[in-house]
């Protein structure tokens, strides 16, 4: 009879160890996914924005936040998701999976996909069904519901100034689409050929739409961050929470007094959310004080 434990031994050890790789320790990292042939899965949905694609994908990028441990940020536009990943909050910071790279991806793909489907599903059901390409599904007719898929890659990024660099690349393809989106909706093909972003925005001024005035997810994508809260109110970053050791009590740094004020059976929470999205190329500072 074989020997299970020496079988098991030689299956991980020359073949499965050996196609393991980790990113370095310590680095900025970045894991971006994408919707597969989105083109085709969001045909029938409203143009040139859909809310409800908006709203989930951004949706999705919080749940992805709350799951993936070292999450900075995330940062969504059209059908894909930027997260920026650190591990060295503190000496003791561990990273997620310890940086396996078949993990990471295969993981963050599989929440993405599996959240966004079930928001999709939701909302169909919400809707009700209408005009909608989706109608309101049926225990039964589950197995018809069309389904998103997502891939991932993961990469590192040595420099923090890089790093602002790669969310100003990414939205400055939001931004550019954003515009042609907007154009195609009231211009043929023919009209916008050879046109670039600022013919297309003054085309569609003439038209009555001045992209600037666009929610900000329209325009330029949607912004993840975790917020602090101390018993309901929106902590603004300015002052610091300190936490004493020995009694477990909160206190907030008070400027004007200059001292720290107790503030008893303070509730803290923090929550991912995307109330705004700042102009990267302008406010570099947005991602840089996140390290």
């Amino acid at each position: 009879m074989p020997d299970k434990t020496a079988l098991g031994t030689r299956m991980k050890e020359n073949y499965e160890q050996r196609t393991r790789y980790k990113l370095m320790r310590r680095c900025p990292v970045i894991i971006r996914l994408d919707g597969k042939a989105f083109h085709t899965y969001t045909r029938g949905l409203d143009k040139p924005f859909d809310e409800g694609l908006i709203e989930d994908m951004m949706e999705t990028t919080r749940f992805l936040c709350e799951q993936i441990m070292g999450v900075k940020c995330g940062y969504t536009q059209s059908d894909e998701i930027s997260l920026l990943i650190t591990d060295f909050d503190k000496l003791e910071t561990e990273a997620w999976f310890d940086y396996n790279l078949q993990k990471m991806c295969s993981i963050a793909a599989s929440i993405a996909t599996a959240k966004f489907n079930q928001l999709r599903m939701e909302r169909s059901c919400h809707d009700g069904g209408g005009e909608t390409q989706f109608p309101c599904i049926s225990q039964g007719a589950v197995g018809g519901f069309p389904l998103a898929y997502f891939d991932a890659r993961v990469f590192q990024i040595p420099e923090k100034e890089e790093v602002v660099n790669y969310f100003i690349w990414r939205q400055r393809d939001a931004e550019k689409n954003s515009v042609a989106m907007l154009a195609q909706s009231l211009y043929s093909h023919n009209e916008l050929y050879k046109k670039n972003g600022s013919d297309m925005q003054e085309m569609c001024f003439q038209k009555g739409q001045n992209w600037n005035d666009l929610h900000f997810s329209k325009k330029r994508g949607s912004f993840v961050i975790k917020n602090t809260y101390v018993d309901g109110n929106l902590y603004d970053g300015d002052q610091v929470i300190w936490v004493n050791d020995k009694d477990t009590k909160y206190a907030i740094w008070n400027e004007d007094k200059g001292e720290y004020i107790d503030v008893p059976e303070a509730v803290i929470r923090n929550r991912w959310e995307a109330n705004w999205c700042p102009i990267f190329s302008k406010d570099r500072e947005s991602i840089l004080k996140l390290f």
